[in-house]
């Protein structure tokens, strides 16, 4: 009878402690939960070719990489925070690639309308 409420006991303070410890969120898990809601807010930015949203976007990031340097994170939470940098990285690449391209765009229209008015007036 002794074993058996020892036992009970022991698998008492074993679920208390497990409760008690997965409570609240570490400040690195936390911090990693609202990072990939951001990741995943600029990738679909980058599938939507939404460009305006770039600048803005890079200020966030800039201030998630600002605040990584002040948590402390485990091996664990370290690799989930690179794997997460490498989606930003490739999001951020193609809306550049992409505003790039829409300012090139424009530039040529630019250009061919100013060349043909010139032309316009060198036949006069």
């Amino acid at each position: 009878m002794k074993y058996v409420r020892n036992l009970v006991l022991a698998a008492f303070f074993a679920l208390v402690s497990v409760s008690f410890f997965s409570c609240g969120d570490s400040s690195s898990s936390k911090f990693l939960k609202d990072y990939e809601k951001f990741v995943i807010s600029a990738e679909k930015s980058a599938e939507n070719k939404t460009t305006s949203k770039l600048d803005n976007l890079a200020k966030k990031e800039a201030e998630f990489a600002k605040k990584a340097t002040k948590i402390e994170m485990s091996a664990a939470d370290a690799g989930k925070f690179a794997v997460l940098s490498a989606r930003w990285t490739a999001a951020e690449a193609k809306l550049s690639a992409l505003k790039v391209k829409d300012e090139a765009g424009k530039a040529a229209e630019k250009t061919g309308t100013a060349l043909k008015e010139l032309g316009g007036k060198l036949k006069k």
